[in-house]
């Protein structure tokens, strides 16, 4: 699923976006309203594209989204910006930033459709190419097709395991944090460390030499040796 983070000060606006990629199968797995944090979240959400409005609604964030789309660019995401200016120097520093593309205010639903299509496109065509991944010897995982073979026999594991295994894989040799693991595996609900360790002592078991690091009061880490 194509996850994305909303950058946006105007709430209406934002639900109406989050509406729309909800429709489009996407998973909207952060909205935020203020500049303030807006780099760190984002860092650690790592989405695959982010919405992100150029104005953040006073005259000191009047370029807030292109100082988040410098900073951010290194991370690889998907940048589609948000803005009400259509002829502007403004403007004109965004596409420094080499975005994906552009939603100009006022927008429609067919709008937003159409300036993310292109993107999720480009994510999807990468990523079958990219969705086998080797754990350990013999062991596989299909990201695609959602199962692990051991040789020629598959490994039967919940979906809340293929969830986790998926996520740490597309991360691998990178720690992810505990609110990360929450958000993409449990949709946001509040679970406990302990739920999060139990879920990774089961993988072990049906993959036992699957590398899994815990970072004590950070996150966990998958190491697949290149």
């Amino acid at each position: 699923m194509i996850r994305v983070v909303i950058v946006e000060d105007e709430i209406v606006v934002a639900h109406f976006m989050s509406e729309v990629l909800k429709k489009m199968g996407c998973s909207v797995v952060k909205v935020i309203h203020k500049f303030d944090n807006a780099i760190e979240t984002i860092s650690q959400i790592r989405p695959d594209i982010l919405l992100l409005d150029i104005n953040l609604g006073t005259e000191e964030t009047k370029k807030a989204g292109i100082t988040i789309a410098e900073a951010l660019k290194h991370h690889e995401i998907l940048t589609i910006f948000i803005t009400a200016y259509s002829n502007d120097s403004i403007v004109k520093d965004a596409i420094k930033q080499n975005p994906e593309n552009y939603i100009v205010k006022p927008f429609t639903e067919e709008s937003i459709k159409i300036s993310l299509k292109l993107a999720i496109n480009k994510i999807k065509n990468k990523s079958d190419k990219t969705s086998l991944f080797t754990l350990c010897p013999n062991y596989i995982f299909n990201a695609k097709l959602k199962y692990v073979t051991c040789g020629e026999d598959k490994i039967f594991l919940t979906p809340t395991e293929l969830h986790a295994l998926e996520l740490l894989c597309t991360k691998s040799n990178q720690i992810v944090s505990y609110e990360e693991l929450q958000n993409y595996i449990w949709d946001f609900k509040s679970v406990s460390h302990s739920a999060v360790r139990e879920l990774f002592s089961r993988l072990r078991k049906k993959i036992p030499c699957l590398k899994i690091k815990n970072h004590s009061g950070i996150g966990y880490e998958l190491i697949i040796e290149e």
